[in-house]
C-alpha cells in the first residue's frame, strides 16, 4: 500500500511540474516568469526526493534533504509571486 501511495505522489508531482512549466513558458519575460520557474524547479527537486526515497533504502536522508529543499524553493516561489502581485 505504501508503494502505491509513493507512485501516486510521484505521478501527481510530475503533473504539477508539467503544469508549472507550461505556465512559466506562457509568461516568458514577464514579472511572474522567474517565480514560476522557481516553482517548477522546486517540484522537480521534490520529485527527485520522492524517487530517492522510493528506490533507495540506504540514503533516506538524501531523499529527505531533497524533499525539504524542494518545498523550501516552492515557498520562496510563492513569496515572489505574492510580491509581484502586490
Amino acid at each position: 500500500m505504501n508503494t502505491l501511495i509513493n507512485i501516486l505522489m510521484v505521478i501527481v508531482v510530475w503533473g504539477c511540474f508539467y503544469l508549472a512549466s507550461r505556465i512559466n513558458s506562457l509568461l516568458k519575460g514577464g514579472e511572474l516568469s522567474p517565480p514560476w520557474f522557481i516553482i517548477s524547479l522546486s517540484l522537480g527537486i521534490f520529485s527527485l526526493g520522492l524517487i530517492f526515497d522510493f528506490f533507495s533504502a540506504i540514503s533516506v536522508t538524501a531523499g529527505g534533504i531533497l524533499k525539504l529543499g524542494g518545498l523550501s524553493l516552492f515557498a520562496i516561489g510563492l513569496i515572489y509571486i505574492r510580491k509581484a502581485l502586490n
